[in-house]
């Protein structure tokens, strides 16, 4: 844990070989966070999790660590209730695999998001509530800047790169309440 960095209360961390959390990094409450212990036996980076400067999580979500999973600076997987998925099943190789899942800096999960293995989140994008992040295709560039949503999530506009997206502190504050009549 580097300087700044916070783990909250009610959170369960099982099988992981390496948890970092840089500077300003922060993981909620009621959070699990595991891996299975298997994968490691195939690769040195499997059970890892990395959170960069200031990404952070909020409440309430499960991290599958069984391959990599990465929050670039600044990444945050927010509201609750989504799900980090980096292992899952080759069905024509008939084993289980593990793989790496980026979000990229900037970048924010809305909640009951679904991220499966091998997904990257570009910088400065959002996954809209609900939405069910894939693997890239092989021939897919996946450019900064853009609203994902649907399932399987694709992109469905352009965002500039202006407010949360360029941010230099973690915490935002609260601007205003809507429509409460």
């Amino acid at each position: 844990m580097a300087e700044g960095a916070y783990i909250g209360a009610f959170n369960v961390f099982r099988s992981c070989r390496r948890v970092a959390l840089g500077p300003g990094a922060e993981i909620g409450n009621f959070i699990w966070i595991g891996a299975g212990p298997e994968y490691q036996l195939h690769h040195p980076e499997a059970g890892t999790l990395i959170m960069g400067e200031n990404a952070a999580m909020t409440g309430k979500h499960y991290i599958d660590c069984s391959g990599l999973v990465e929050l670039e600076p600044y990444a945050v997987i927010g509201g609750h209730g989504s799900v980090v998925q980096s292992h899952g099943h080759d069905l024509y190789g008939g084993v289980m695999t593990a793989g790496k899942i980026v979000l990229g800096h900037h970048s924010l999960l809305t909640t009951r998001c679904v991220v499966l293995q091998d997904a990257y989140l570009p910088p400065q994008s959002v996954l809209a509530a609900g939405g069910v992040l894939t693997p890239p295709k092989a021939d897919e560039t996946l450019e900064p800047n853009g609203l994902f949503a649907g399932i399987p999530a694709k992109r469905v506009r352009d965002l500039q790169a202006e407010g949360y997206f360029v941010r230099v502190v973690r915490d935002l504050r609260v601007g205003r309440v809507d429509s409460l009549d």
